[in-house]
């Protein structure tokens, strides 16, 4: 059972420079969590399911403040979300949109 966030976008400070670090950079996080249980399969109640409006306010406060690397961030969200009721392991991808000629530069971290 797993709860999937694609493409949350968020605008981080983040970058190996202090230059690169001058401005907010677009990045996009994408989550798979894995639960514990799907009761609110049967229930229909939230209470019974990881809120995931819940998982992205995490999320967006965890990328606050600034960091050199996507890895670092991955790890800082991996670490946050596992604090949430009812999550069992997750993964976590960041892209980043830095380098020229890629369409993104991603860091994948699972936890559990």
């Amino acid at each position: 059972m797993q709860l999937v966030i694609h493409d949350l976008e968020l605008w981080a400070l983040i970058g190996i420079t202090k230059e690169e670090r001058s401005s907010e950079q677009r990045i996009l996080v994408t989550l798979t969590v894995d639960l514990e249980s799907c009761n609110a399969c049967k229930t229909d109640k939230i209470g019974d399911t990881v809120d995931y409006d819940e998982v992205v306010r995490i999320v967006r406060k965890v990328s606050k403040g600034e960091r050199s690397t996507i890895e670092n961030l991955a790890g800082d969200i991996a670490d946050a979300v596992l604090t949430v009721e009812g999550v069992k392991s997750l993964e976590v991808t960041v892209s980043k949109f830095a380098v020229p000629g890629t369409k993104s530069t991603s860091f994948t971290i699972t936890r559990s």
